[in-house]
């Protein structure tokens, strides 16, 4: 597909559509949209990191949260990959006995797509992460999920993620960008992180939706979601590009695919069925949002 460049190990930026309708935000994808081979595009791979055992990069595998690596230390500006400029705005490193709701809002609500109930109980902090657990409460999948307080139109996106496997294939982990009208699907749905229900949660994707037929850009990650992930989305006015672990990898430039329209971030372990086995837990490191400053003149 003409505008897109993708740098992924074994993956590639694919396009779609999704006819369900109902979605509730960042509702997930039970499964990956049809692969078309026409409109793949790789570049040169670079390594995966993370996979069985201890990542590369350092980090506690199932649950450690280790010392953020020093080139995820937050920065006051950041020269992005097209040339625009991002300051930061907003961050959170979870630090704290409890989420901060002056920040955050906890959803209380039916769950996704009508699976389960979405709880702030669900919703706790350990160990300096945020941590997200899924588990049956009686007869109901009692799940949560929550948004962040800032929307901007155009910025960029960090935060540091791993979900646990899911043996029932019941839930999905996802980091996003949902439109502030909540005019979906067109005002866009950026679906930075996205396990879908995989019980290993290998690999993980990425999903751009678009347009009033939820047309979709698809990039896949082969990676383990189970492990620590440092990911990026850096979004301009021509732009969107997806960095993991520090390396980008993908870049979309369909005019079509790129929102213009204010967008917050969200984080939520979705439901994707009514019962599941064990609990399931997410957890987020810390997340970092920069707004963006134009085209030019540098940090």
């Amino acid at each position: 597909m003409a505008g897109i460049a993708a740098a992924a190990a074994a993956g590639g930026l694919n396009s779609g559509a999704d006819d369900r309708t109902g979605r509730a935000p960042g509702a997930g994808h039970p499964d990956l949209p049809e692969e078309n081979p026409a409109s793949t595009v790789t570049a040169p791979a670079v390594a995966a990191t993370g996979g069985v055992g201890r990542p590369a990069d350092g980090s506690l595998p199932l649950g450690g949260v280790r010392a953020t690596s020093q080139r995820f230390l937050p920065r006051d500006c950041i020269a992005g990959d097209g040339g625009g400029v991002f300051r930061l705005a907003a961050l959170d490193d979870f630090d704290g006995a409890a989420v901060d709701t002056d920040v955050w809002y906890l959803y209380d609500s039916e769950g996704n797509a009508g699976f389960g109930l979405r709880r702030p109980a669900a919703i706790t902090t350990r160990n300096g992460a945020l941590v997200i657990t899924a588990r049956m409460e009686g007869d109901a999948l009692v799940s949560g999920g929550m948004a962040h307080n800032l929307a901007q139109t155009y910025g960029r996106w960090e935060f540091r993620v791993r979900t646990d496997p899911d043996p029932s294939a019941a839930t999905s982990g996802v980091v996003l960008t949902w439109p502030a009208s909540g005019n979906w699907p067109i005002d866009g749905e950026n679906d930075i992180y996205e396990t879908e229900t995989s019980p290993t949660r290998f690999p993980f994707s990425t999903f751009i939706h678009f347009g009033a037929d939820n047309d979709q850009e698809h990039l896949a990650h082969a990676a383990d979601a189970t492990q620590w992930h440092e990911m990026a989305m850096e979004w301009t006015p021509d732009a969107i590009v997806i960095f993991r672990d520090g390396q980008r990898a993908g870049r979309i430039t369909n005019p079509d695919a790129i929102p213009h329209v204010p967008h917050h971030l969200t984080v939520q372990l979705d439901a994707w069925a009514d019962r599941m086995g064990e609990p399931v837990s997410m957890e987020v490191d810390w997340v970092r949002v920069y707004r963006y400053d134009g085209g030019g003149g540098g940090c």
